[in-house]
């Protein structure tokens, strides 16, 4: 275990620990990814379209791309159980949407929300814990590198 200067663990660490914490991490980078895609996506409808006859099929893209990204994070800071963490993060992200419509609209979402955020969120939470964490390493044939070689001169 990797320990700072003064003996504290990092935050990576802590999240591989603890499945509560990493799921609500997730789920408040998925809100915030829902909300700034509803926002291109409403601005892109408005402007573009003129219409708001899309509006379900926006808020639907809006609600899987959140789910996705939250589940995505989840399973890259907890690094396995992805479909059954990324489906938690989407349930959490639920209950933060739940709780909000509550509040400010007074109504609560419908089970196709939860239905869509779930298994947005199981996806997402699979791709997070099966990324390449060493990133794409481009490696040059012999043959690619004699060609450019033999162009150049």
């Amino acid at each position: 275990m990797h320990r700072s200067r003064r003996g504290r663990r990092r935050l990576p660490e802590i999240m591989r620990e603890h499945r509560l914490l990493a799921a609500a991490a997730g789920a408040l980078c998925g809100a915030v990814c829902s909300i700034a895609a509803a926002a291109l996506t409403s601005a892109v409808v408005y402007y573009a379209i003129g219409s708001i006859a899309l509006e379900k099929l926006t808020a639907a893209v809006n609600i899987l791309i959140g789910g996705f990204c939250g589940g995505r994070m989840y399973g890259a800071a907890f690094r396995r159980h992805g479909l059954a963490g990324g489906a938690l993060t989407g349930l959490m992200m639920y209950l933060i949407l739940s709780g909000a419509g509550a509040v400010l609209a007074g109504t609560l979402p419908g089970i196709r929300k939860l239905l869509l955020l779930v298994l947005s969120g199981a996806a997402g939470g699979v791709c997070g814990v099966n990324r390449d964490t060493r990133g794409i390493r481009r490696q040059k044939s012999p043959e690619v590198s004699s060609m450019s070689m033999n162009s150049i001169s």
